[in-house]
């Protein structure tokens, strides 16, 4: 028995225009037809088939369209419509895993100086005898992609959390590699649209409706030639960023959270942020403040990775965090965290191209990119073998 999708625009497509990513809303985005403009939409199949597909949309002027879909292309003469009709193309055939739909314009047939044509494609319609999978109730959420994130098991009475970042050659613009993530502080590499690259550490308040001046996160200290903002509700969180850092391949970027709850203080924490830096080959302070409204050490620990601009989840991206370990300052011991725990992705989206595993005995995380993966199950468990024991020097410049 037949079924019939019908796959909006919004969620589930692109534009792409001499580089640049164009999002189509709930009403879709109207553009020239053009072959240097494309459309590319993206669904899941969990099966082979052949699929009849028809593209509802609404047509200023006249041209001409080209489908292309698993190696096969198709086109079709538009002609003005006063509203949305379906254009259909025929029968393709559909893979398992993601398949990628491209609309473009064509040139063939058409006189010099034959008006623009102006599209809106609202919906593809796909009539086959499987199951696809598609977005249809986070169209934001999957313009953004999953946001993969791990859990570690980590013993109490530990002071500080260190971890190791490298993003081998899987660079990509507008993302966020989320290294330490504890109790609302996130120590995070960030790439900007333009391959910017800076280093964040944000502390989140836990201000909900009430006097803000009492939750408000408060500085005592920042590293040299560091920006510090106030940001979140009533301006109660704070943000330190190290701006101006050069991108390097396969280089490790090394982060250490610490946190200390005051006993001279009811319920707050002193939290520090710092990083490792390779050039003076000491550890650099980025932030130290005080957080109200909690009174705790290193507790649970997350790492994840995500796309931060709407658009540009068709970019695949993955980051390995290595030789994870917890420091007890009490009795000065390093310990090795070994295992972590997939707790799903941070947003809620029907799609598939996130994954963990463990690589060069580092907890790898990826995604994005519209690629064939298989995401865990939640809670699986990941373990990386136990590395030998070390000790950081430079801990007392922070």
């Amino acid at each position: 028995m037949e079924r019939k999708y019908t796959i909006p625009s919004f969620g589930n497509s692109y534009l792409f225009e001499k580089g640049n990513y164009y999002t189509p809303t709930k009403d879709g985005y109207t553009h020239f037809l053009d072959p240097i403009r494309s459309q590319v939409f993206h669904f899941y199949a969990n099966k082979s088939d052949s699929a009849n597909l028809e593209l509802l949309m609404t047509v200023k002027g006249s041209g001409i369209i080209k489908a292309s879909l698993n190696g096969k292309e198709t086109i079709a003469l538009l002609n003005p419509t006063n509203i949305a009709e379906a254009i259909k193309f025929g029968y393709f055939s559909i893979v398992p895993g993601y398949n990628r739909l491209t609309i473009t314009g064509s040139t063939d047939g058409l006189v010099l100086g034959t008006p623009k044509c102006s599209i809106n494609i609202h919906s593809v319609i796909v009539v086959l005898h499987e199951e696809i999978i598609f977005e249809m109730e986070n169209p934001q959420n999957a313009m953004i992609g999953q946001i993969p994130q791990i859990e570690y098991q980590v013993s109490e009475g530990n002071s500080s959390f260190y971890a190791e970042l490298n993003v081998g050659s899987h660079f990509q613009f507008s993302a966020q590699y989320g290294v330490i993530e504890c109790e609302g502080a996130v120590l995070s590499l960030q790439v900007g649209s333009l391959g910017h690259c800076s280093i964040k550490f944000r502390v989140e308040s836990n201000y909900k409706d009430s006097d803000e001046e009492t939750y408000k996160v408060r500085v005592l200290r920042k590293g040299t030639n560091i920006k510090v903002d106030e940001c979140g509700d009533k301006d109660t969180s704070i943000e330190f960023t190290q701006e101006g850092l050069s991108w390097m391949k396969f280089y490790t970027y090394k982060f250490m959270l610490t946190m200390h709850p005051l006993d001279c203080l009811n319920n707050t924490t002193e939290i520090t942020g710092s990083y490792w830096d390779d050039k003076q080959k000491r550890w650099t302070l980025i932030g130290k403040v005080l957080k109200p409204g909690i009174s705790t050490n290193i507790s649970k620990v997350y790492s994840f990775i995500e796309n931060r601009q709407v658009g540009l989840s068709d970019l695949h991206r993955a980051m390995y965090i290595g030789n994870t370990r917890t420091y007890n300052s009490d009795i000065n011991v390093w310990t090795d965290v070994n295992k972590a725990t997939f707790i799903g992705s941070k947003i809620k989206s029907c799609r598939k191209d996130m994954d963990v595993s463990v690589e060069d005995n580092k907890f790898y995380l990826e995604m994005g990119g519209y690629q064939n993966m298989t995401p865990p199950a939640i809670g699986q468990m990941f373990t990386r073998k136990i590395s030998d024991c070390f000790n950081l020097r430079g801990l007392d410049d922070i």
